[in-house]
């Protein structure tokens, strides 16, 4: 793994938790950083609740290998939490020697969504995957043994992106361009319908001969959002941070209600 300390121009920290998705999406990162040759930095979120559900004195754990239960306690958190940590860092080690990039490895302990904001103050780009709860899973010394396999990514769901004519947007729409090229899939400009018809302008000029879709929507909310992707399906949002309210309220909402990774671009 390359030295954290190193400056570079550009980071993209991708937020990541233990569930197969969180792995997946890495891999996405690794390829934007390649990209961009910029440093990928892995959060991996110690979700709190883990910890608090240990406490609880029935809890209890289930190996999904043999099917039996033991009780839950603060040493086997830390203990799983502690392997996984291990197979991220050797994931990224590979990931570097292969894309030729940096990366590093950040461990924090708290609540997935808060911890990926703190991150997306300091990070030029920052990558989420879905969440959906608490996740534990008790694995044994042969299935830690074997790789994480490799998934098809998204299938032919379209990658879609919010433009606004801002800077940010402008690097989110070249980063979803990317993506939809990679995974050979639509993509889809969601734009405000006040000032559609500028903006799309605006949009052709950055994308140059790479084909899209321009989709108006009433008005840039989180439900808006949500609801002109639903129906089609998503294979990865990126979404430009802004200043206004919604900047804080939209990751949760969709992290909650849509299922693919968030790329929140600055």
């Amino acid at each position: 793994m390359s030295d954290p300390n190193t400056k570079t121009k550009t980071r993209v920290t991708v937020v990541i938790d233990t569930s197969r998705g969180s792995l997946d999406t890495l891999r996405t990162a690794a390829d934007l950083a390649a990209q961009v040759q910029a440093h990928l930095v892995a959060l991996f979120i110690e979700d709190i609740n883990l910890f608090s559900l240990a406490d609880l004195p029935f809890a209890r754990e289930l190996d999904r290998t043999s099917g039996a239960t033991r009780p839950l306690d603060r040493n086997a958190v830390t203990e799983a939490l502690q392997a996984d940590a291990k197979r991220i860092r050797q994931l990224l080690q590979t990931e570097s020697e292969q894309r030729q990039i940096m990366t590093s490895l950040k461990v924090v302990r708290g609540h997935y969504v808060s911890a990926a904001m703190e991150a997306a103050e300091q990070t030029d780009v920052v990558i989420l995957s879905n969440v959906t709860g608490v996740r534990l899973r008790t694995i044994n010394a042969a299935e830690r043994a074997r790789p994480w396999p490799r998934t098809r990514a998204g299938g032919a769901k379209p990658v879609w992106t919010l433009f606004d004519g801002s800077a940010a947007a402008g690097r989110a729409l070249a980063m979803a361009r990317y993506v939809s090229e990679q995974r050979e899939t639509e993509l889809v400009v969601l734009i405000a319908n006040k000032a559609f018809k500028r903006l799309v302008g605006q949009a052709k000029d950055l994308l140059g001969d790479t084909p899209a879709r321009y989709q108006p929507i009433a008005a840039v909310e989180a439900r808006e959002i949500l609801n002109a992707m639903i129906a089609e399906g998503s294979s990865m949002f990126f979404w430009p941070r802004g200043k206004s309210s919604l900047s804080d309220k939209l990751p949760a909402f969709l992290l909650d209600e849509l299922v693919c990774p968030l790329v929140v671009v600055s």
